[in-house]
Formats: structure tokens, C-alpha cells, sequence
């Protein structure tokens, strides 16, 4: 690589870097914007316009042919209208586009308002390319790949050269349509590769892109795109960004409607737009649907040497929102304490008291279920006269910085016995 990229790369780190938080999910594809801007359709997506990261448009759908009408511009124009965060990330490829397109795609969303974050780039890179998607090193670029040609893992040798580049930028990213993932493994083992991979990013400091596409699915692409997640988080696989988009021939359009994203009631739709209105209400729980109660009081006494419980629902008040969340204890004054914790009678005191507990599998929590936890707390000779925990719900292990609910729960020593007269 050229000595400008090597020495941006040593010096600030910016082309490993990141433009995001975790569980960012932003929208767009060729085949999704033209109906976003289409005059009369911005009530059918409203959720999205303000809750989405910002637009994720990629070479092809930049090309004049491509956006008719609304024109090019004019779907530029009406994104920066409705979008709150109005910032774009851009995908191209070595193949398909030339330096100079690509810089005028840039000099195009800038021209608009748009503030340019990012991008991925495919089939290959060249340090003119990467210089210009770039500016000079200075935003994040991720490394793209087709995980079906991985071989099932990425530390096997035949990656070599892939984990090289990968480790070159901010990190990896996969375009992975739902259709790629049916059957068991996924074609040609594209789950595992992708399950390694995100963990090896992760433990190289590194990041991860999904590219969620529904290409030829119809409306099965959101109950495919549910299992596919579902999938991910089974294998504790987080991707830091998903990228939503809606790309290929017309005939994937002509299958599966862009909008509304959900119904009167405020289920998500079985559109294109219903998969990233669900994506974000699972990884965010905006409404916290999900919550902690202790039926018996957060408060409790004991003497020394004796042990008592707090018993602790986790309720889903949803009626169609499935949520794989994280519960957590963090210890704030608790010397001379112990404590011990069950699900459903199986120990989970390490990892709650760790990381947490990921309600993910069989646990998840499903709409209108409810899981029981037990915590025991045991007060030895040595102890406090109280003690204070922390029980915080996550929505999602995609961001552990994210807390939607804490409870206070809270150990005292009782009162001395009055003497007996």
C-alpha cells in the first residue's frame, strides 16, 4: 500500500476506526429509496425516518438509469428531508464503479447535506480507490466478502489473505441475503463463516457489517430475516451494523412491497420495510416492553447467617415483539454478602454477575411470556449492616451500553430484638 494510507493507518488509527455505535441499522437499496421519496408515501414509514442510523446507498443504485423517477437527486433530496440522522454510508465495489463516479456519488451526498460517514467496498481494493471513499484515511472503510466462499471458518488457511485486508480497515463486511442462509449451514456453509468471523473481528478489536438483503424472498424476507437474526444470537455472533437494503432486478421488487412498514396496530408489515422496523424494536426495545418486577419487594431482611430470596419477573408486554434480552447484577455495597441465582432452576450466578445473562434460544423472550429469576442472598458473621445491588435489563447483547430498566433491590440488617422483660 502506498506510504499516505500506511502512515494514516499508524498514526490515528482512522481506517480502523469506527463511525458507529453497536446495533446501528441503517436503510436504502436501489429498489427501496424510489419509493421512500415518492410523494404521499411518507406516512407509510415514519418510525423509520427517525429512529434509522441514516441511508446505506450503494454504486448501482447511484447510476442516473437507475433512478428515473424520482430522479437521482430527487431521491437524494427527499432522503435528507425525511431522514433524521442524515448522514449516508456509501458501498461500491472495484469491479462495477471507477474512481471518478465514485467521487462524484460522494461530491453528490455532500452537495445535498448529507454528512458522508463511511463505506464498504467489494471485489478488491486499490489505494486511489480507498483514498478517495476514504477522504485521504480519515472515515472508516469496511472490507466486504462473499462468506460462501470461506470454507466454513475464518481462520482457515485458504482466509489468509482475507483476514490481512480485513485487519487493514475498520473491519469486515458481508452481504448475505436470506436466501443465502436457508437450509442448516446456509449455502456452502456461509452461517459458520460468518459466526467465526464476527467473534474474530471482535477479538481483533475490529468491527462487524451485515448487509441483511432480501433479494428474490417476497414476504417471506421477515420471517427469514427474524430467524436469521435469531440465528446470529444463538451463537453469540453480534454484528455491530446492520445495513437493511434492497437491491437486484426488478423482478425481487415486483415479489415484495417496500412499504408500509407495519399495520394500524403497529405490527411490523411483511415488507421490505417491516424487516428493519423489527430489527430495530428487537435490538432497542424502544418502547421497553420488556421489564423487571420483584412480586415480593425489592427489599429485604436478613440476620446473620441467614440466607432469603428476591424473586424477579422479566415480563414482554408485547404481543408480537420478540426480544433476546441481557439482565445483569452489579454489586454496589455488598461486603459479608453472597449471592446465588437461578433460571428456571439452572445456576446463572457467573454470568450474572459477569457479562449477564442473554435470554437467547429456548430463553428468549417471546411476546407476552414471562421468565422467573431467583436470587438468593446469603449475609455471613462478617458482613455489613446492608448491602445494595443493581439488576439491569439490556434489550440485546448488541449493545451492552444500553440499559432500559434498573432495579434497586437492596439487603438491610433487621432491627435488634428488644430484650425480653
Amino acid at each position: 500500500m502506498r506510504n499516505w494510507l500506511a502512515v494514516a493507518t499508524m498514526a490515528a488509527g482512522l481506517l480502523g476506526g469506527s463511525f458507529a455505535t453497536a446495533a446501528d441499522v441503517w436503510i436504502g437499496g436501489s429498489r427501496a429509496w424510489g419509493d421512500y421519496t415518492t410523494p404521499g408515501n411518507e406516512l407509510k414509514w415514519t418510525f423509520l425516518q427517525k429512529n434509522v442510523s441514516g441511508l446505506y446507498i450503494n454504486n448501482f443504485a447511484m447510476r442516473p438509469k437507475e433512478a428515473v423517477q424520482p430522479t437521482r437527486q430527487e431521491r437524494l433530496d427527499g432522503m435528507y428531508k425525511l431522514l433524521k440522522n442524515k448522514k449516508v454510508f456509501y458501498e461500491t465495489d472495484l469491479v462495477h464503479s471507477e474512481d471518478d463516479f465514485d467521487q462524484n456519488s460522494i461530491d453528490l451526498f455532500k452537495e445535498t447535506g448529507f454528512e458522508y460517514v463511511g463505506a464498504t467496498i467489494n471485489r478488491g481494493t486499490s489505494d486511489a480507490r480507498n483514498k478517495i471513499i476514504t477522504h485521504d484515511g480519515t472515515l472508516p472503510l469496511y472490507y466486504m466478502f462473499g462468506p460462501w466462499n470461506g470454507d466454513g471458518h475464518i481462520k482457515k488457511p485458504k482466509n489468509d489473505a482475507l483476514r490481512k485486508n480485513i485487519l487493514k480497515y475498520a473491519g469486515a463486511a458481508v452481504d448475505d441475503p436470506v436466501t443465502m442462509w436457508r437450509g442448516p449451514t446456509g449455502s456452502r456453509n456461509t452461517r459458520q463463516m460468518v459466526y467465526s468471523t464476527i467473534k474474530w473481528c471482535h477479538k481483533n478489536k475490529k468491527k462487524f457489517l451485515f448487509l441483511l438483503a432480501p433479494n428474490d424472498s417476497g414476504p417471506s424476507f421477515l420471517p427469514e430475516a427474524k430467524s436469521l437474526v435469531h440465528d446470529l444470537e444463538d451463537n453469540k455472533a453480534f454484528p455491530d451494523i446492520f445495513a437493511v437494503a434492497f437491491y437486484g432486478p426488478q423482478s425481487f421488487r415486483e415479489k415484495l412491497e417496500v412499504l408500509p412498514e407495519a399495520d394500524d396496530a403497529g405490527k411490523p408489515m411483511p415488507t421490505f420495510s417491516g424487516v428493519p422496523y423489527w430489527l430495530i424494536h428487537h435490538l432497542k426495545d424502544p418502547k421497553k416492553w420488556a421489564a423487571l418486577s420483584a412480586p415480593g419487594g425489592e427489599n429485604i431482611a436478613l440476620r446473620k447467617d441467614e440466607s432469603k430470596e428476591f424473586v424477579i419477573d422479566l415480563k414482554n408486554r408485547s404481543d408480537w415483539l420478540d426480544l433476546t434480552p441481557v439482565i445483569r447484577l452489579r454489586s454496589q455495597k455488598a461486603a459479608g454478602y453472597t449471592i446465588r441465582a437461578t433460571l428456571d432452576g439452572h445456576d446463572i450466578t457467573s454470568d450474572l454477575l459477569d457479562d449477564g445473562v442473554i435470554l437467547s434460544g429456548n430463553d428468549r423472550l417471546n411476546p407476552g411470556t414471562n421468565r422467573r429469576f431467583v436470587v438468593q442472598v446469603t449475609r455471613d458473621s462478617t458482613s455489613a449492616s446492608t448491602a445494595a445491588w443493581a439488576l439491569e435489563l439490556l434489550p440485546n447483547p448488541s449493545d451492552m451500553s444500553l440499559v432500559n430498566q434498573t432495579l434497586q433491590l437492596t439487603a438491610n440488617a433487621p432491627a435488634p430484638l428488644a430484650p425480653v422483660r
